[in-house]
């Protein structure tokens, strides 16, 4: 699974650089850090996946957004902090065909 790191805002302001996703990509969540996902013509599941189980045993449910074929989401990674597995990172999966498919993983 690729790794992706986070590119730092500046204070005059940051053009992101998107790359295309694989299918399943980690990262380190951070309370300023902002996932997002751009799509060009093509439609896809982003998926975070939440590791481990509840108090009852029961696994903890992944977040799921579908985004249309043209579409741009921001995922906030402030939750997820409090979800990751034992290397700090949560992965992240695309369902789908990813022609088209872009993002980037930006912190303040």
């Amino acid at each position: 699974m690729p790794t992706i790191n986070p590119q730092a805002m500046a204070v005059t302001g940051t053009s992101p650089t998107f790359s295309a996703p694989t299918a399943s990509d980690v990262l380190t969540p951070t309370d300023r850090g902002v996932y997002i996902v751009r799509t060009t013509g093509t439609a896809t599941t982003v998926v975070l996946v939440i590791p481990g189980n509840d108090t009852f045993g029961q696994a903890k449910p992944d977040v799921s957004s579908t985004l249309g074929a043209t579409d741009v989401r921001a995922f906030p990674m402030t939750a997820y902090t409090q979800v990751v597995d034992a290397n700090n990172q949560i992965t992240i999966t695309h369902s789908g065909a990813l022609t088209g498919v872009t993002s980037a993983y930006v912190t303040i």
